[in-house]
C-alpha cells in the first residue's frame, strides 16, 4: 500500500482493487467474502514497523486512494458487494509497543482533523460495509479539559457511534481486532475504566462484552462474544434489542454478498481468473508507478551534485524484505 500510495493514481488503485476482488471470488465464492483491508492509519512514526501496509501520513491522499480501493473491493452493484471491504484500525492506531493496552492520548480537534478524518473520507465517500475497532485506548481532551480517559477502542461509544455513524453515516457493521474484545475483560485497567469504582473481580465477561456491543462494536475476531451475547441479555447487562442491532449489521452485509441467494450477482466468477495475465500486468503497472525520481534541480535538495556515496543506516539497513 504504501508504495501503490507513491503511484498518486486513483484509477489505477481502483482497477487493482475490482481485480482483487475478482480473484477473491474466484478463490472462494460464497462464504468468507469478507477483506481485512485496507489499511488506512497515519503512517507518523517509522519506528511503528507496518509503515508498509499503510498508504502513508497525509490524511486526503489516504483517503482518497482509500475511497478507490473500497469502491473496487466491493463493486459497483446496486444490490451486491463483490466482497466486503474493512477499514482499519479505528483509530489512532500506530503503534506497536503496548499497542493491546496502551492509550493514544489528544485532543478532539487532533483526532477529528487527522487521525479520524481519513475514516471520514473513507466512510463518506465509498460506504464501507465494514470497519475494525483497535486494541489501544483514547484519552481525549477538549479545550484542555479531559473528554474521557483510557476508553478501549472496541467499547468507545464517541468514535464508534457518535463519529463513526451519528455523524459520518457509517451504516456497516464493526469488527474488533482479533482479541481486543476478549481484552476488555482480561486487561484489568480496561476493565477498570469501564466499570469505575467496581469490584471488577466480580463482573463477568457477558457484561463487558454488553459494553462493547453497546458501543457499537457488532462482532469480534476470536471467541469472546459467544455465549457471552446470550448471557449479558439474560443476565440484564444488554437488552435484547441492542443485541439485535449487531444482529442486523452483520447479517445485512451477509446478505448484500448473495450469501442467501440462489443466483446473486458474482457466483458465477470461476477460479480461472487467479493470476490472470490481465490482472498481472496491472500488478506490474502499480509497481512501476510506485518509483519516485526527486530531481535536483537548482540543487534544491540538500545533495551535492557530484555525490558518490549513499550510506543506509539502521538495524535493517543491509536486508531487503519481499
Amino acid at each position: 500500500p504504501l508504495s501503490m500510495s507513491n503511484t498518486w493514481n486513483c484509477d489505477l488503485i481502483h482497477k487493482m482493487a475490482d481485480m482483487t476482488a475478482t480473484e477473491a471470488r474466484g478463490k472462494n465464492n460464497k462464504l468468507n467474502l469478507s477483506y481485512w483491508s485496507p489499511t488506512v492509519n497515519m503512517a507518523r512514526d517509522p519506528r511503528w514497523g507496518r509503515n508498509e501496509e499503510t498508504f502513508g501520513e497525509d490524511p486526503y491522499l489516504t483517503g482518497q486512494l482509500g475511497i478507490q480501493f473500497v469502491s473496487g473491493m466491493q463493486g459497483d452493484d446496486e444490490n451486491y458487494l463483490k466482497t466486503i471491504a474493512t477499514v482499519k484500525h479505528f483509530i489512532a492506531n500506530n503503534c506497536e509497543k503496548e499497542r493491546r493496552g496502551g492509550t493514544s492520548v489528544m485532543s478532539e480537534k487532533t483526532l477529528r482533523e487527522y487521525y479520524a478524518k481519513v475514516f471520514q473520507y473513507i466512510v463518506e465517500g465509498a460506504d464501507p460495509a465494514s470497519a475494525m475497532s483497535s486494541y489501544n485506548a483514547v484519552t481525549l481532551t477538549r479545550c484542555g479539559e479531559t473528554l474521557f480517559d483510557y476508553i478501549p477502542s472496541a467499547a468507545n461509544p464517541y468514535t464508534l457511534t457518535d463519529l463513526l455513524r451519528r455523524n459520518w453515516g457509517f451504516s456497516g457493521y464493526v469488527t474488533g481486532d482479533c482479541g481486543a474484545v476478549a481484552d476488555l475483560n482480561d486487561k484489568a485497567a480496561y476493565k477498570q475504566t469501564l466499570f469505575p469504582g467496581e469490584d471488577i473481580s466480580k463482573i463477568p465477561q457477558s457484561a463487558t462484552i454488553a459494553k462493547s456491543i453497546q458501543a457499537g462494536n457488532d462482532i469480534d475476531c476470536g471467541n469472546a462474544s459467544k455465549p457471552n451475547g446470550l448471557e449479558a441479555v439474560l443476565n440484564g447487562y444488554m437488552s435484547e434489542e441492542e443485541l439485535n442491532i449487531a444482529v442486523y449489521r452483520l447479517f445485512l452485509q451477509r446478505m448484500r454478498v448473495g450469501e442467501f441467494d440462489p443466483d446473486p450477482r458474482y457466483r458465477d466468477i470461476t477460479p480461472d481468473v487467479l493470476e490472470k495475465d490481465e490482472h498481472i500486468a496491472v500488478a506490474e503497472e502499480l509497481a512501476e508507478e510506485s518509483w519516485v525520481l526527486l530531481k535536483n534541480e537548482d540543487n534544491i535538495l540538500p545533495l551535492k551534485k557530484d555525490i558518490k556515496n549513499v550510506a543506509l543506516v539502521g538495524a535493517l539497513a543491509d536486508e531487503a524484505e519481499f
